[in-house]
């Protein structure tokens, strides 16, 4: 069984990140994407913003010690939303479903694991 973790996004996900954020097959099925998911400056820049943000939380999703996407909240019109964003490769298996709810005993370090019972709660809400 896979293991998965949550953790804060480390530079050096980045790339990765990058990358899967602008496969052709993603961005057309995502509802907010980039203007140009092929510009890294853009991207680098998008990327300091939500960092260096109190209000926001973003991490890692991690399986078998693999970044497979993100999940992040960040506040808007008052209300607290929610992103994720799952390597294509790894569609169909779950990780979405889950919330990315790591296995129960999971080390999430200082990984905040808020933005999982927020989406519950959106999710639930519905539209």
């Amino acid at each position: 069984m896979s293991q998965f973790a949550l953790r804060p996004v480390e530079v050096s996900d980045l790339d990765a990140i990058f990358e899967q954020m602008r496969d052709q097959e993603s961005v057309r099925m995502a509802a907010f994407t980039a203007e140009d998911p092929n510009d890294r400056s853009a991207f680098d820049t998008h990327m300091a913003k939500i960092v260096s943000s109190s209000e926001n939380t973003f991490l890692a999703i991690i399986r078998d010690s693999r970044l497979v996407g993100t999940i992040a909240s960040y506040p808007s019109d008052g209300a607290t939303e929610v992103t994720y964003w799952i390597d294509r490769t790894c569609w169909g298996q779950g990780i979405a479903t889950r919330g990315a709810r790591p296995t129960p005993g999971a080390d999430l370090g200082s990984a905040d694991p808020s933005p999982r019972s927020e989406r519950q709660r959106r999710v639930a809400k519905g539209p």
